[in-house]
């Protein structure tokens, strides 16, 4: 697993967020993060848009810097890097999105 500090620019869905990592030395990149581990209502349900609005409180309530872990710098099979979020106060995301019931367990 591999860790960067983050940023949270934009959020896509309830399980995919666009975020610059940090690298080190100066250097960032822009990575879209799918969130490891569960799977998030479409945007285009009800549903889907809570969790969606919930990922944006959650952010209000946990404000950054934020932490990126990597599962083995593997993309799945859209492109996006798998990935867990946390918050510097220590709150997850990916759990936090699961307790809260706005997610469903998905095999990583």
């Amino acid at each position: 697993m591999y860790e960067y500090a983050a940023t949270i620019d934009r959020i896509i869905d309830g399980d995919t967020l666009h975020t610059t990592l940090d690298l080190g030395c100066h250097v960032r990149t822009r990575v879209i993060i799918r969130l490891a581990g569960l799977n998030a209502p479409e945007k285009a349900t009800a549903e889907g848009r809570d969790a969606m609005c919930w990922v944006g409180l959650w952010m209000a309530q946990h404000p950054g810097p934020y932490v990126v872990n990597t599962q083995k710098d593997r993309q799945e099979k859209y492109g996006r890097w798998l990935g867990t979020i946390t918050a510097a106060d220590g709150h997850c995301l990916n759990d936090d999105l699961l307790a809260a019931g706005h997610a469903l367990p998905y095999p990583a």
